[in-house]
């Protein structure tokens, strides 16, 4: 009652690879009533390629006594992807001797395409942060070259000609090297913020 209640599709096959049991879920699934498929091995059941693939989960079970899990991908008829968890484990006689395995499966195919996404996600910002990176380290070097300038012939022109300027000449010039003062600042701080990934320091309260 539990088996057949269970929201999993539920399996059973002797040391041979026969199916001895498969519950309504596992039935349905496989579109085939349980009499049809008991003493039927994967083979008789699925293309080649997957029952070899079956064949060898089971025997790594029966010879481990260890539990297996999986996620398989597979294609529906219409050519939708599904995504199955799998999980094997063996079945044991009053004697403690292993007589095959039992397994189940359940549809995980939303939570493997939203896990899918998130990775895409993932990849996509560490590349745009990487572009975001190179953009501003070479922007920072490229604007620190006239802004040099700006402030080599504002301090020349304090130096040689700060007798000559009015009190508005004066002002102006001030005003441009103060500028100037907080675009290289400005610059830096971009600088830094580029770098956060790769000099960052450790967090501090």
């Amino acid at each position: 009652s539990l088996v057949e209640n269970l929201p999993l599709h539920f399996f059973r096959k002797d040391l041979d690879g026969q199916l001895t049991f498969g519950n309504q879920r596992y039935c349905k699934i496989m579109g085939r009533p349980l009499e049809e498929m008991i003493g039927k091995t994967d083979f008789d059941l699925f293309p080649f390629e997957l029952a070899e693939k079956y064949l060898g989960d089971d025997h790594r079970v029966t010879d481990t006594g260890q539990p297996f899990e999986d996620i398989e991908e597979h294609r529906k008829p219409n050519g939708e992807l599904l995504y199955v968890q799998v999980l094997k484990a063996p079945v044991y006689d009053a004697d403690k001797n292993i007589i095959g395995v039992q397994g189940i499966f359940w549809d995980v195919t939303d939570r493997q395409l939203a896990e899918f996404q998130h990775r895409r996600t993932e990849a996509e910002l560490v590349r745009s942060n990487e572009e975001l990176q190179q953009f501003a380290l070479v922007a920072s070097h490229d604007l620190q070259e006239p802004l040099r300038k700006v402030r080599a012939f504002g301090d020349q022109l304090r130096s040689k000609y700060a007798d000559v300027l009015d009190e508005r000449g004066l002002d102006y010039l001030d005003r441009m090297q103060s500028a100037a003062g907080r675009m290289h600042q400005l610059i830096n701080d971009l600088l830094s913020l580029a770098r956060v990934t790769t000099q960052g320091r450790p967090f501090m309260p």
